[in-house]
This record gives C-alpha cells, structure tokens and sequence, in this order.
C-alpha cells in the first residue's frame, strides 16, 4: 500500500483540526498485504489511515513497558468497541467533507 504523499498531508491536517494534533501521527511503514493498493496502481490516489482500538489504559501502560500489544489479525486482539465505530465514522466523514470540499 502507498499513501499519496499530497492526500496523506490534506486528510491529515482535516483529522488534526478534528481530533487535535497530538492524536494524529505518522507511524512506521509496515511490510503487509493489501488489495486496497490497486486502486493507487490505477492512478488513483489513495491513502490508508489507522485507528487506535485499544483501551487507553491499556495502550498508556504497553507504551512505557515496551510490550507489543497483539495486532489486528491476532487471536488476542480484543478492541475497545465504542472508540474504533465512533472515530472510525468521524475519520471517514471528516475525510469525505475535505474530499468534497465541504466545510
């Protein structure tokens, strides 16, 4: 998957006057799969974001430990439900607005 560098900077901005900016970050490249990055071969620009699903607490706590915490396609990855649907919609609106140029 590649992120376009020019969308990646506009959504990110749309997200950081959303979210606030200390809750928006570039993480580190990862080697994984992904049928999404067709559309990017094809000429369209694309960009894949991230959601933080993991209970605050929790994430706080792994951080200053060190401790991996289990990924997205692990039998030991337990979500915080409410966070990911609600942020994960607000992303998806606030993206589509910026998109269409909606304030």
């Amino acid at each position: 998957m590649y992120n376009d560098p020019a969308l990646t900077q506009r959504i990110a901005g749309a997200f950081e006057k959303a979210f606030g900016k200390d809750n928006v970050f570039a993480d580190q490249p990862v080697m994984g799969g992904e049928d999404f990055s067709e559309f990017g071969r094809a000429g369209i620009p694309s960009l894949q974001f991230g959601l933080g699903a993991v209970e605050p607490a929790k994430y706080e706590a792994a951080r200053k430990n060190g401790t991996p915490l289990p990924s997205l396609h692990s039998s030991e990855w337990a979500p915080n439900r409410e966070t990911p649907l609600t942020t994960g919609t607000a992303s998806l609106t606030i993206a589509a607005m910026e998109l269409l140029g909606k304030p």
